[in-house]
């Protein structure tokens, strides 16, 4: 897969496609806060079997461009959104992980047309539990504006310094990777700017207005998943077109935990499309 730039006039969005299957049904992936397009390689290859896979690198995340302080929810809508009209030009299928679902609902409701189908993997469903998650970032803030790099050819000697040899540690050395393409002001938005960060996301508001096939990936909240069982009963009583699986062997990090039982659950809803 090769990396590709699009450009918004503004920001430019890093990303890559694969379409193995050659099908016209586009599946765009968007994943989760201080993540990158990276985090999706465990399924990628085989989503692509299936459908025409793009997978970006939201504005500040990866190698896509920085901007000043614009690191709010709808700046990502906007990019998404843009993407889907101008680089993707069809109604897509979206999987979003985390904040990745939360720009999926938000673009669902606004923009009903560019978007045939949902998965939104393990995103926060209320602000209790986003804030939550936003408070945990606290500690690594100070680690990534230590660590950021401004340029990339340095980044493998930095890489180096956070791996850990436990085996255990792998989705934090993930995460840890991740933040070495980070602009640190990401962090920032998500905790220091939070109101005005994540205005707009209501679920109770959203889910109602969105009218296409949805599919909720929830993780185990044993496991570190964010939606509780309860939150996920609530959310199914707000649509009819809402469905709902558990990924029993994984928490947050979904399709990095287990990615064949996340691929045996989002398979059989993405080809219902086609």
């Amino acid at each position: 897969m090769k990396e590709k730039i699009f450009g918004l006039g503004n920001v430019r969005l890093n990303y890559v496609e694969t379409n193995l299957s050659l099908s016209n049904i586009p599946l765009l992936l968007i994943h989760g806060g201080t993540a990158r397009w990276n985090t999706f390689e465990t399924i990628i290859s085989d989503l692509g079997e299936v459908v025409h896979v793009y997978a970006v690198d939201l504005r500040g995340h990866g190698l896509s461009g920085r901007t000043n302080k614009n690191y709010r929810l709808r700046d990502y809508v906007e990019d998404m959104t843009a993407f889907l009209e101008k680089c993707i030009t069809k109604p897509a299928l979206i999987f979003g992980h985390s904040l990745g679902g939360m720009i999926a609902l938000m673009i669902a409701a606004k923009h009903p047309l560019l978007v045939k189908g949902l998965i939104i993997g393990d995103a926060p469903l209320t602000r209790e539990v986003l804030k939550k998650g936003s408070n945990e970032l606290t500690k690594w803030k100070n680690r990534i504006q230590y660590y950021h790099m401004d340029g990339i050819e340095t980044k493998t000697a930095k890489e180096t310094e956070f791996k850990s040899s436990n085996a255990r540690e792998g989705l934090i050395n993930e995460m840890m990777e991740n933040l070495t393409y980070m602009d640190p002001d990401v962090l920032t938005a998500m905790i220091d700017r939070f109101e005005d960060t994540y205005a707009g996301y209501k679920v109770d508001d959203l889910l109602p207005r969105i009218q296409c096939p949805m599919l909720l990936l929830q993780g185990n909240p044993k496991l570190g998943g964010v939606i509780s069982d309860k939150e996920a009963q609530k959310a199914l009583k707000m649509s009819p077109n809402l469905q709902h699986k558990k990924v029993k062997n994984a928490g947050h990090t979904l399709h990095l935990e287990d990615k064949e039982e996340v691929l045996a659950i989002v398979k059989p809803f993405i080809t219902s499309f086609q």
